[in-house]
């Protein structure tokens, strides 16, 4: 709630008990009404530092949303392959400009086989889901992982990468 909210919720309190006061004493409904407004007016008195406090947060989640939504942008990436490129950020834990590179060579390699409904199709989707893991074999390699290692991470990762194009390039890889 910016100052222009504030006010308006500190107009609507004051007409709502001076309402209250003139008129709580026609009778039992205006009485319960009264003292319900009264209660309400009391409790936002009370708690406006909470409520200040909540504002404040929810103002910093929102300089979050702005900042993350520039993201792609600073890398050059859309929206979805910015996602990819956090993916493989996190899970391989490489930088993100390897991560870029990552996708980016992805791309490269995937761009004719996600075509548009190739979600649809059963052949071209296993046939991106083998391209991805062998893909996600090779960065794993570089890595020198043990074997054992590097098959249960394979195995977790690519999957879940995978699932990423699914939902994410349903109408292929522009």
């Amino acid at each position: 709630m910016g100052e222009a909210d504030d006010s308006k919720l500190i107009d609507l309190a004051v007409v709502l008990k001076s309402w209250s006061e003139r008129n709580k004493n026609k009778g039992p409904a205006y009485q319960k009404l009264s003292e319900r407004i009264e209660k309400l007016i009391k409790r936002i008195y009370e708690n406006a530092e909470k409520i200040k406090e909540f504002t404040k947060q929810l103002h910093e989640l929102s300089q979050e949303v702005i900042e993350i939504e520039k993201e792609p942008v600073k890398y050059g990436l859309s929206s979805e392959e910015f996602l990819l490129m956090s993916f493989l950020h996190e899970k391989l834990g490489v930088d993100k400009q390897t991560a870029k590179k990552y996708v980016l060579e992805l791309k490269e390699e995937l761009k004719d086989k996600m075509f548009d409904g190739w979600t649809t199709r059963e052949s071209a989707k296993a046939e991106v889901e083998q391209s991805v893991r062998l893909f996600l074999l090779v960065k794993l390699a570089e890595m020198n992982l043990e074997p054992s290692e590097l098959e249960k991470k394979l195995d977790s990762i690519h999957k879940e990468f995978f699932e990423l194009l699914v939902e994410n390039f349903d109408e292929g890889w522009k």
